[in-house]
């Protein structure tokens, strides 16, 4: 297996760096554009895949909560992409490339984008990205692979003896610090043989920009797929923001602080039942849902009720992503000589994801592993009391930093998310 960290504290001193040299004289302006449309395009490639991985994990019936990170899963995929040769790498960067962009050429790209999401922390939002890669002593990994996993990436590539019994509580104690302990563990179990470990844990705590009164919060049912109900804590509040209509569906854009991120909620019209979101998903990736709502977005304000929740997921994304064009990758041998030169079997492709929505804002995190304004009229109530679809989306680049699905809202969150983060 291998682990990827991104850290906003190590990548900063050298992309700033690079920042400064590179958009310095007169061309500043068109390269800073340049480099803002190539994280864009890279951001819709990593919203494309995320997007058809969870229709594929979506229930006939729709009952199940899915929550994954897209930039997560993207980015893990890009580092074990640096890794491979053969089918493997074709495969990988057929779904991962932009089009035009050739393999070896995708390094200022993905670097941009880091960037431009990172530049979203503030006072009272967090974003953190960590990456690491975990080796056997007699992996003899490329120096290229190293070189390009640090620069792109800030990963290091650690050696851990796999046959120690401390190898899998090393490696679950950096999902856990990464996190700042949402998820406290990634694998239950490593493979002593393992060729690598490959991580990438995306961390997020913001605050809304409106936040909900919590006097107005009250108990109300939230009606399941099947139709069986539940007591949910309702939040309620009236608040400026994106919305839009899209047949049976609507949608909502609530704000973070500072305006950068802000959370998609796509919900059932009053009119409709509690499947016609899964039922939408299973036919349209949410994606496309995404890019729908948005030529019909505008700013009004709305009545939103939406309900406290906390989603958990624990997920073997492998098959999802073979049946994504990926099997080469996952199913076949594999080749990732530059990682470790020994061979392997089949990969696993394991994603955990918490998620804590309240009054204040939200705590979201995930970890992936391979290895083995102002409003003139009011707009109909918009509530999510019934199975939602959601994203946390990067505005400036579209990126989905978090996606899913809701069937049922879950246990209260334990903590307050979107309070000021510890820096």
């Amino acid at each position: 297996m291998s682990i990827l960290r991104l850290s906003r504290l190590s990548l900063a001193p050298s992309l700033v760096a690079l920042a400064v040299v590179a958009v310095g004289g007169f061309a500043a302006p068109a390269l800073a554009e340049a480099k803002t449309a190539a994280g864009r395009a890279y951001a819709e490639a990593m919203n494309r895949l995320g997007a058809e991985t969870i229709g594929r994990l979506m229930g006939k019936r729709g009952d199940g909560t899915i929550v994954i990170s897209p930039y997560g899963l993207g980015s893990a995929l890009h580092l074990l992409g640096l890794g491979a040769v053969g089918p493997a790498e074709k495969s990988l960067y057929a779904r991962l490339l932009p089009q035009g962009v050739e393999v070896g050429r995708q390094d200022v790209g993905l670097i941009s984008l880091q960037q431009q999401v990172l530049s979203a922390t503030r006072d009272r939002l967090k974003l953190t990205l960590a990456n690491a890669v975990f080796v056997p002593p007699s992996a003899n990994s490329s120096r290229r692979f190293v070189t390009r996993a640090r620069e792109i990436f800030a990963a290091p590539v650690e050696p851990v003896d796999f046959k120690s019994a401390s190898a899998l509580r090393g490696i679950n104690a950096w999902a856990s610090k990464a996190t700042d302990g949402l998820v406290p563990r990634i694998l239950d179990e490593l493979d002593p043989d393992a060729r690598f470990v490959l991580t990438s844990a995306v961390y997020f705590n913001g605050a809304w920009a409106t936040a909900f009164e919590p006097a107005r919060t009250g108990k109300a049912p939230f009606t399941r797929a099947d139709g069986s109900t539940r007591d949910a804590a309702m939040m309620d509040g009236t608040m400026p923001v994106g919305f839009a209509e899209i047949g049976p569906l609507q949608a909502v854009w609530l704000p973070y602080d500072g305006g950068e991120i802000n959370m998609l909620i796509i919900a059932p019209h009053h009119s409709q039942g509690p499947g016609v979101v899964a039922e939408a998903l299973r036919g349209r990736p949410l994606g496309v849902l995404m890019t729908e709502a948005q030529k019909k977005r505008h700013t009004i304000a709305v009545r939103v009720r939406l309900p406290h929740f906390r989603a958990e997921s624990g997920l073997d994304l492998a098959d999802a992503l073979s049946s994504l064009g990926l099997a080469p990758a996952f199913m076949g041998p594999g080749d990732y000589g530059a990682i470790n030169k020994a061979r392997s079997g089949p990969l696993q492709a394991m994603h955990r994801a918490v998620l804590d929505v309240s009054e204040h804002g939200t705590r979201a995190s995930t970890v992936s592993a391979i290895g083995p304004a102002r409003s003139l009229s009011v707009a109909p109530p918009f509530s999510a009391d019934r199975p939602f679809a959601f994203a946390i989306v990067h505005e400036p680049t579209q990126l989905m930093l978090f996606a899913g699905y809701i069937a049922d809202p879950g246990d209260e969150p334990a903590a307050a998310p979107g309070q000021p983060p510890r820096m």
